[in-house]
């Protein structure tokens, strides 16, 4: 099983909080904007940073947030075209390198989003969060040696970045290092508890390996914590809901035979 990315927190890390440097008006027009996102009315932040836009049209800032709230409507083409307009506006705007390369990731377009990716990291050495999306990329396009590099780098960058140990306990997984996979799962837990994906992730090598009773427990942490989340991570569940029915099952048919 393929663990899928936890890009709805990336998104939620690249939102900008407001600069001194703008009008009052407008800094506070961005406070009210990522406060609709995190609140998930993605409609209100998307107006309201079209409104910083009629107001300041040179404001990178403003396109590169309206752009990633686009993304989070499903909107990819005009999210990546507002991304494209915040780095022409500004080409040092390492955040909207990173976002454009998520939103192309979204589209399927790997070569491009590492591209960004990689742009975003040359402007910003210590960028741990574009160090796990270009890890995340070169995953999906197999080259699990890269990918695991990018993860350690972003996790040195960042110690406390479960997101970035979960990714990198996946790439050791495909790659079949088991015993590092798992202290990475195990590690992303300990620093986020009531993220569901690193418990299916870890109940999967778990059942692997045959530890049936604690990938069952894994697997149900997983679904308790995934019940109340965003309707996209439906995924999840139901593959979680496979894998505990037949962790159970297997566990059931051993009983039987002692």
């Amino acid at each position: 099983m393929r663990t899928r990315l936890f890009l709805p927190l990336v998104l939620a890390a690249a939102i900008f909080t407001a600069q001194p440097a703008f009008s009052q008006n407008t800094t506070e027009l961005f406070r009210q904007g990522i406060a609709a996102r995190e609140a998930g009315n993605f409609s209100a932040a998307a107006q309201i940073f079209r409104t910083i836009i009629s107001l300041e049209p040179n404001n990178s800032r403003a396109y590169n947030n309206l752009g990633t709230v686009l993304r989070d409507q499903g909107n990819l083409g005009e999210a990546i075209t507002n991304h494209r307009t915040a780095i022409r506006l500004d080409p040092n705007n390492a955040t909207a390198y990173n976002n454009l390369g998520i939103a192309l990731s979204d589209q399927g377009n790997l070569g491009e989003a590492i591209t960004n990716y990689r742009t975003a990291i040359r402007l910003d050495p210590n960028y741990a969060l574009a160090y796990n999306n270009l890890g995340n990329a070169l995953r999906d396009q197999g080259n699990l040696a890269e990918a695991i590099n990018n993860y350690r780098t972003a996790i040195r960058l960042d110690p406390n970045n479960a997101l970035a140990y979960h990714n990198l306990g996946a790439a050791l997984r495909d790659q079949g290092n088991l015993g590092e996979a798992i202290t990475n799962f195990r590690t992303a837990i300990r620093i986020d508890p009531s993220n569901p994906f690193a418990y299916n992730g870890l109940g999967a090598i778990l059942y692997a390996q045959g530890n049936l009773s604690e990938a069952i427990n894994n697997y149900r942490t997983s679904l308790r914590l995934n019940q109340n989340r965003n309707p996209s991570e439906r995924t999840l569940m139901t593959t979680t809901q496979n894998n505990l029915r037949l962790a159970e099952q297997r566990l059931a048919e051993q009983q039987r035979r002692r």
